[in-house]
C-alpha cells in the first residue's frame, strides 16, 4: 500500500461558501489545520487572529508542539474562550519561551482603545512546502467561517513576504505602544500594508485612497475590466463614517468611467456613507450597492 502523501499547502486562494457542505464552510480552517499537522519537529508555527474559537486547531496546535515545532499565538483581549484558555494551558504566556500564547492588552502596539485584528499564519515548513504565509479575512472561528464570506491567500517559498509578516508578528508581541508602525513591503504581485499608521499633516496616511487616487478608468487591456473599462469591487464588513471620503472617490470614480460594485452591510455603514455612494450619476445612473444582511 503506497504511503499516504504529506499535505503540502500551495500558493493560491482559498474561499469559504457558508450556504454549502461543511467542507466548503471551513475551507480556510481545513487548510490550516492540514498545513499544522503537516509541520515537522523543529519547525515555527506563528498565529495571529482577533478570535479563536476551535478545538480541533488547538488540538493540532498542541500536538505540534508535543513533536517539537515551536507554536507562537497572538490573541486580542477582547473575548476569552475556552479554546484559548486551554490553548494558553498548554503553551504557557511565556513569551521568552519557545512556545506561547499572548493575549495583547489592546492592538498589541496601543493602549488606546484598539483591537489586534490580524489574520496570519505562518509555517517556517509544512510538508514540502517552505516559507509558508497565509493572511486571511477570516478569524478561527464559526462565525467568520459557517456564517460569513471570507477568504485566505496563501503565498509559499516567498523569503521577502515571509520574512516580513514574522517581524510584524515578532513587532506585536511586546505589547507596547508603536502608533506609528506603518510600513509596507512588496513582492513581485504582493504588497503587505501594516498599521497602525499615524496622521500625518498635509499628508494623505488613508491608503485605501492612496491606491484609488492611482486608478485610471479607462484602457485596460483585452481580457481585463469590462469593454475597456477599470472595474472596482469592494466588499466591506463595516464602513464607518469617518471613511466618508473614501465613498465619495468611488463615486468619483464611477463617474470617470471605471465600473464599481459594492458589497457591505448596509445597516452597519456609518453617517453618510450609503447616501454618498447611491447619488445618481447623470452618466451611470445609480451605483450597485449589495446589502450582505439580507
Amino acid at each position: 500500500m503506497a504511503a499516504e502523501a504529506v499535505y503540502s499547502p500551495q500558493p493560491g486562494l482559498t474561499f469559504n461558501d457558508p450556504t454549502d457542505s461543511l467542507a466548503a464552510k471551513y475551507a480556510m480552517k481545513n487548510h490550516i489545520n492540514a498545513s499544522i499537522a503537516a509541520t515537522p519537529p523543529g519547525a515555527t508555527i506563528r498565529i495571529a487572529t482577533y478570535s479563536f474559537a476551535f478545538d480541533d486547531t488547538v488540538d493540532r496546535l498542541i500536538a505540534a508542539r508535543d513533536r517539537g515545532v515551536k507554536v507562537q499565538v497572538l490573541i486580542d483581549n477582547h473575548l476569552t474562550t475556552s479554546q484559548t484558555s486551554r490553548l494558553t494551558a498548554s503553551l504557557g504566556s511565556d513569551v521568552t519561551k519557545g512556545s506561547f500564547v499572548r493575549r495583547c492588552r489592546q492592538g498589541c502596539m496601543s493602549s488606546n482603545p484598539s483591537v489586534m485584528h490580524a489574520k496570519i499564519y505562518l509555517f517556517s515548513t509544512a510538508g514540502l512546502s517552505r516559507l509558508v504565509s497565509m493572511v486571511s479575512s477570516a478569524n478561527l472561528s464559526s462565525s467568520s467561517q459557517s456564517l460569513s464570506w471570507n477568504n485566505l491567500s496563501t503565498v509559499v517559498n516567498n523569503a521577502t513576504i515571509y520574512t516580513s509578516l514574522a517581524k510584524y508578528f515578532d513587532d506585536m508581541v511586546p505589547d507596547k505602544d508603536n502608533l506609528n508602525y506603518y510600513r509596507t513591503t512588496t513582492s513581485g504581485m504582493h504588497k503587505l500594508h501594516y498599521y497602525p499608521r499615524a496622521a500625518v499633516a498635509g499628508v494623505n496616511t488613508v491608503t485605501q485612497l492612496d491606491a484609488l487616487g492611482r486608478v485610471s478608468c479607462t484602457g485596460a487591456s483585452t481580457g481585463y475590466g469590462y469593454r475597456g473599462r477599470t472595474v472596482i469591487r469592494v466588499a466591506m464588513f463595516v464602513w464607518a463614517g469617518s471613511r466618508l471620503d473614501i465613498a465619495e472617490k468611488l463615486w468619483q470614480l464611477r463617474e470617470r468611467g471605471c465600473v464599481v460594485q459594492i458589497i457591505t452591510n448596509v445597516p452597519l455603514a456609518g453617517p453618510g456613507i450609503m447616501k454618498a455612494l447611491l447619488k445618481r450619476s447623470s452618466r451611470y445612473g445609480v451605483m450597485p450597492v449589495y446589502d450582505a444582511l439580507h
